[in-house]
Parts: structure tokens; sequence; C-alpha cells
């Protein structure tokens, strides 16, 4: 366990509102599951901003909880499933399921693939959904004759919440959750024990601003964030490599660039290093793979994303457009050193750059 799990768990347990600000890939939703141990019978709703996302936590929660021996039934949420929970469509309505399905996950045994040790009893929930369902649930967004149940589902079935990628949501879902911080500190439910966790690498100025006036009202919240550790600490675990790192001006597409270094990478990918290269452009991205062609690349030197994905087909080169920024963990050979050896990017903002660079060199 890392020095940032432990202290999350914790601070959560003196805390309503805990953020861990620590780098993607070290660990933040490990920090957030183990408040679990601490309340065994707890439903958990997890909140994930992309699709991709949810079904990764999804199996990271399973995989915690059975190993944790915690009783929590894992669902998997989105509005496909959802309607896919019912395909006789004999529930007309996305509310009425929804609403039926946080009453009592048994009615959908087969849906849900509960096994059969748990078909019989009641158990906690880990809803691991998207913040779209959030918003039109909060919102009253479902029909009106189901939006007060699902209303009331959603803000009282729930006294933990995870939040991840915190600041990757738009405005509208931004303030919806901050809508939520705020009225469950004015509802008492911080009183009777919900707690809130973070997971953010970059939080915003503004978010801090917020979080400091609800602390003025009586929400009692803490950050965990990194801390400068000297080279030599017994205790500190490397999470990144060394980086070096080369600025390119003029190259407005990374096709551009390959042109003109195809040999470079080609010996990268020789030597046995595994990279990626991101574009903005999907059409940046056709044309890389073309001239990648063109100098002598085939199909077993690189793989592309730029979409939904399914299979984790392994291949030294992987091209991709921004659907790796937020929810993809590259997994590439096994091998006692970063996953990502060299990263070829653009970037467009200061927050896809930061993304982007900390792909290079993780541990």
């Amino acid at each position: 366990m890392l020095e940032h799990q432990l202290l999350t768990y914790q601070e959560l347990r003196n805390h309503d509102l805990v953020m861990n600000t620590f780098a993607t890939g070290t660990g933040k939703t490990k920090a957030s599951l183990l408040h679990l141990l601490d309340r065994p019978n707890v439903n958990v709703l997890f909140i994930a901003p992309t699709n991709e996302l949810i079904r990764q936590h999804a199996r990271d929660v399973e995989i915690f909880v059975a190993d944790a021996g915690l009783p929590h039934l894992v669902v998997e949420l989105n509005a496909r499933l959802l309607r896919e929970f019912d395909p006789q469509n004999e529930l007309r309505r996305q509310g009425e399921r929804f609403h039926r399905l946080l009453e009592n996950p048994l009615q959908f045994t087969d849906e849900l693939n509960i096994p059969e040790e748990k078909r019989d009893t009641r158990f906690p929930i880990v809803l691991v959904t998207n913040p779209d369902i959030f918003y039109y649930a909060l919102y009253f967004g479902y029909n009106r004759k189901d939006a007060r149940n699902v209303f009331y589902d959603m803000f009282g079935h729930f006294d933990y919440v995870v939040i991840d990628e915190f600041h990757y949501y738009n405005p509208k879902q931004l303030s919806n959750f901050l809508f939520y911080f705020a009225l469950s500190l004015g509802l008492g439910y911080f009183r009777h024990g919900r707690k809130i966790c973070l997971l953010s690498a970059t939080p915003s100025r503004q978010l801090y601003e917020y979080l400091e006036r609800l602390t003025v009202q009586g929400m009692k919240y803490t950050v965990v964030s990194p801390q400068p550790v000297v080279p030599d600490d017994p205790l500190a675990v490397r999470t990144l490599a060394p980086v070096e790192l080369n600025f390119t001006l003029g190259d407005n597409e990374v096709s551009e660039y390959v042109v003109s270094h195809a040999r470079t990478i080609r010996q990268l990918i020789d030597s046995g290093q595994d990279g990626a290269i991101i574009s903005n452009s999907l059409r940046d991205i056709s044309q890389t793979a073309l001239h990648l062609r063109a100098n002598g690349f085939s199909e077993t030197d690189y793989r592309r994303i730029t979409g939904p994905y399914k299979d984790r087909d392994v291949k030294p080169l992987v091209l991709a457009t921004p659907t790796v920024d937020i929810g993809y963990n590259f997994e590439g050979r096994t091998k006692q050193r970063q996953n990502l050896d060299f990263v070829i990017f653009t970037a467009q903002s200061t927050d896809a750059f930061w993304q982007r660079l900390g792909r290079a060199g993780r541990v």
C-alpha cells in the first residue's frame, strides 16, 4: 500500500470530503476504495467521465471487492446498458428501470450476472456510472412518473460517493457536482455519515475556493497531495522515470513529424521500446499511419485507437486520438520499467499537454 492510499483511507474517517490529487496511474482508485473496509455495508456511487473508464473501474472494483471479501454487488451502468436490462421492453420508461434497479437489483439477476450465491439475499451496491445518469436523476430529467423516485434513489441511496477525473468534466456536469456537495451539507447528510472522495491530478483553483466556502458553512474537507521526497528516502516509490523532452516548432501535425523522423521511430521499436503517437485530429492519425506504411511499418508494428475499443492487442506503437487521454491504460509487454518509452504528441491546451506528457515515463 502506498502512503497516499493510506492517508486517503485515514482522512475519510475524519472528513466529509477528501480530494486525492496524486498523478494518474499511482493508485487513486484503490485509495478511494479502502474506505469500504471501514463501512462494508454502505452503498457506493462511483462516477467516471467516459464509458471506457466506467468499464475499467467496474473491473477494478470487482477485483477489490473480491480480494477484500466485501459483500457488494458491482453494477456498471450507462444508458445503453439500462435499456438492455429490459430487452422485452416490459418497463417502458428508463426511469422506471433505473428505480427498480436501485430499489432491488435482484430483479435483474441475469442481466447483472449476479452469481448464484448472491441471488437470495440483498447486498450493498457499488453503482459505477457516468455524469449524465447522475445529472438526469438529480434534476428530475426522467419521465414525470419516475422523476421523484429516481431523485430520491440517487440522492438518498448512497452514503459514499467517489468522483474520478474531477478536472475533466464540462461546466454543466461540474456545477451539478458542486450543487450536490452543497445540498448534502445543507440537508445534513454529512452529519449522518455521507462521505465524498474526489480524484483529480489537476484540480482548479476555483474548485479549492468553492470547497473553502463550504468549509466555512460547516463541511470538513482535506486534500491528500504529493509531497517532495529526497531521492534516498527508503519509503519512496518511484512513479516516474526521467524524461527527455524535445520541442519541435513548425510541425502542426504529428504526421509531419513522422515524415522526417520515421527512421528514428523504427530504431526505437527495433530496440524493444514501446511508444504512442497522439493527435487531436483523426485525419492526422490517418495520415500518420499512411506515412508509417510508406516507410516500411506494418500492422504488426502499430495499432490505432480512435474511438471505443474493446481489445487490448499489444503492439509496440499506438496511434491515438484524445480517446486515450482519459480512461486508457497503456498495457504493454511485461517489463521492469515504464509502459511507454516514448510519446509523440500535439496539444492545444495546457491540460492536454500535461496529460499527454505524463504518459511518458510512467512506471
